[in-house]
């Protein structure tokens, strides 16, 4: 039912400020808990089911709430957190809204996602098959590999790398990326030579934290100047 649904030559008009603006199928959202989808100003609750996403759809996720998104190109699985809000602006290049909140996404070696907040943005490239971990506090941005290897390119051209191995999270503001380096101590979060991972439901959280304070619970953050890591190169920004 969904191929069929994903395959259909759907288009949404949505107007705006006078306006016309083509949605296109996108794939699907399924909801776990109180979701709302936000389509041309209109809200809609898709608690606990499973809808056709379209690009531009707000997804709003309550307290306790998550929500997943497959799309159909390339099929990059995208998972929100609870308290987010969250929308797919166009799908190739991938490109997603972070308002506010977090999300996850799984991605193939190659694979490009832009995303943007209120005072920030940046370009990533999976150097590797992986999952990167995102978090909207006041506009700034903050990354993490939770596996795999990524090329992260800010709004000021700058290229930085952040790997799972390294346990480094990304901080991105208006001004200037910087790296900040994890130690790990927390409950939900494994740690070992060749990964850093968290389950779903302690990564929320732990990245918001770190975006706003620069550290972890218990876990001890510090920060990396670029002349003591060798994993900061420059280089020309994703295109």
């Amino acid at each position: 039912m969904l191929t069929k649904i994903l395959k259909a030559t759907l288009l949404s008009v949505m107007i705006s400020g006078g306006a016309v603006h083509a949605a296109e199928v996108a794939g699907k959202v399924s909801a776990n808990g109180n979701v709302q989808l936000v389509r041309a100003g209109t809200a809609k609750s898709v608690s606990n089911s499973s809808v056709v996403y379209l690009t531009d759809d707000q997804v709003v996720t309550g307290k306790k709430s998550t929500a997943n998104l497959l799309l159909q190109s390339d099929k990059p699985l995208l998972s929100v957190f609870p308290n987010s809000k969250f929308a797919v602006s166009q799908t190739k290049p991938l490109s997603v809204q972070l308002g506010s909140g977090d999300f996850t996404g799984s991605f193939k070696p190659s694979q490009t996602l832009s995303i943007n907040t209120s005072g920030s943005s940046a370009s990533v490239k999976a150097l590797t098959s992986g999952e990167l971990s995102a978090s909207s506090v006041k506009g700034q941005l903050s990354l993490i590999a939770t596996s795999g290897s990524f090329n992260v390119t800010d709004s000021s051209g700058v290229s930085r790398t952040i790997d799972a191995t390294q346990q480094n999270a990304l901080l991105i503001t208006p001004d200037q990326s910087k790296y900040v380096k994890v130690a790990l101590q927390l409950p939900g979060c494994t740690s070992t030579a060749s990964a850093f991972y968290c389950q779903p439901a302690f990564v929320s959280g732990a990245i918001a934290t770190l975006a706003a304070a620069g550290i972890i619970a218990t876990v001890v953050a510090v920060e990396v100047s670029n002349d003591d890591d060798d994993d900061a190169p420059t280089s020309p920004a994703i295109s």
